[in-house]
């Protein structure tokens, strides 16, 4: 599965900190979403805009299911995984995004969210309350170990989440 990031995910202390895997990176665009900085966040979140708009991010190559449902717990509520089409190089290809769900887009924000800004502020600022994801999942009520992994305290739910320094570039990282 390809997974299109585009915010705090494009950076590499933060998806290390989310995935177990190592995947090929690479620069790609999307077309027809806004990405836009979240009132009190420094994080950015992605919904549906006009034909034209277009967000640059980092694609990530064939993420193994386990590190989907770490991703899917990292995003939580907030977040919706959907499927959208991909511009890599000159090629499309189908990927998933994390679109911010219709129930939280009233936290959008007029102001326009800055990679740069990200790398220089935010990206410390936002993993000074992360922490990661246990490696023992909790018990169930059962006594039995839930699966896969669980958040200790992520900055998006608060529970138990090219050019810019910390992204991945191609060449310069996992592959």
């Amino acid at each position: 599965m390809q997974v299109f990031t585009y915010g705090s995910l494009m950076f590499d202390p933060v998806w290390r900190r989310v995935v177990r895997g190592r995947y090929r990176a690479e620069p790609a665009s999307v077309e027809g979403l806004q990405r836009g900085r979240l009132r009190g966040e420094s994080y950015p979140g992605l919904w549906p805009g006009e034909p034209g708009d277009r967000v640059v991010g980092v694609l990530y190559r064939d993420v193994g299911r386990a590190d989907l449902v770490a991703l899917d717990r990292f995003e939580g509520e907030q977040y919706q995984r959907r499927p959208w089409i991909c511009r890599v190089g000159e090629a499309c290809l189908s990927a998933e995004l994390y679109l911010l769900s219709p129930a939280y887009r009233r936290r959008r924000s007029s102001r326009p969210w800055d990679p740069e800004w990200f790398a220089r502020q935010g990206l410390a600022q936002f993993l000074r309350p992360y922490r990661g994801f246990r490696a023992t999942p909790p018990t169930l009520n059962s006594g039995r170990s839930a699966p896969g992994p669980s958040p200790l305290r992520s900055p998006r739910t608060g529970a138990g989440r090219g050019r810019y320094p910390g992204v991945h570039r191609p060449g310069h990282g996992p592959s």
